[in-house]
C-alpha cells in the first residue's frame, strides 16, 4: 500500500497581499503568508492527510485545496473544498465518494492543525487561508507539478465563491469534523474512566 502524505502549509513571511474583510474582523492570507501573523502551537507538527485506502485502486493521483479559518485561539475550522483534481479524471470522480472520501481526510487533518499568534501579535484577527494538499498514489508523481493543477491565485474570490455557493458538501465537510471531534473526546473520557477504574 502505497499512502502519500500531504505537503504542509509553508508557513513563512512572503509578500503576497492580505485582504481584510469586514472591517478587520477577518482577514484572508493566501496560502503561505501566515507566518506574518502565526505560528504553530508549542508541541504541534502538522498533521497529515492519508490517502483514502478504498480509492488506491483507481491510482489517481489528487490534489485538493482546502479553505479553512485560523480563530483567534488558533483552531482551525470551516473547512471548504476551493478547487480539486485527480489525474485520471482531473475534475470528475472516477468512482463514487471518491471526493468526498479526499476532502473528509484533508479536512480531519487540518482539524488537527493548530497554531498560536507570534509574540509581537495581541490581538489577533481570524484568518481565512488555505492548504493546498496532494495525495500521490504513483511514487514517480511530480509532486510540485500536482499541486499546480490545484493552486489558488485569488483566493478572496475563491472564498466568496465557495461561500456563497455551499451546500451539502461545505456541510459534510464541516460535519466531518464536528464527528472527528466527537469521537476523540469519546475516546479521552473513556480512556480516563479506564484510568479511574485500575484498568
Amino acid at each position: 500500500m502505497n499512502i502519500m502524505r500531504i505537503k504542509a502549509v509553508a508557513l513563512v513571511v512572503a509578500l503576497a497581499p492580505l485582504v481584510a474583510l469586514a472591517g478587520g474582523k477577518e482577514r484572508i492570507a493566501a496560502e503561505g503568508t501566515i507566518g506574518d501573523q502565526w505560528m504553530l502551537a508549542d508541541g504541534v507538527s502538522l498533521a497529515a492527510a492519508e490517502y483514502p485506502p478504498h480509492y488506491l485502486s483507481t491510482k489517481a493521483d489528487v490534489c485538493m485545496a482546502i479553505g479553512y479559518r485560523i480563530a483567534p485561539d488558533g483552531k482551525t475550522s470551516d473547512f471548504m473544498v476551493l478547487d480539486q483534481w485527480n489525474s485520471v479524471d482531473e475534475q470528475h470522480e472516477p468512482l463514487a465518494g471518491f471526493w468526498q472520501a479526499f476532502a473528509s481526510a484533508g479536512a480531519g487533518a487540518l482539524a488537527e492543525w493548530r497554531f498560536k499568534p507570534r509574540p509581537e501579535v495581541n490581538d489577533p484577527v481570524p484568518t481565512m487561508t488555505v492548504a493546498t494538499l496532494t495525495f500521490a498514489a504513483n511514487p514517480a508523481a511530480d509532486i510540485a507539478q500536482l499541486r499546480g493543477e490545484c493552486r489558488i491565485k485569488d483566493l478572496a474570490r475563491s472564498i466568496k465563491k465557495a461561500r456563497s455557493a455551499r451546500t451539502a458538501d461545505g456541510n459534510m465537510l464541516k460535519q466531518e469534523q464536528e464527528n472527528r471531534m466527537i469521537r476523540q473526546e469519546r475516546a479521552r473520557t473513556e480512556a480516563d474512566l479506564r484510568r479511574a477504574n485500575g484498568g
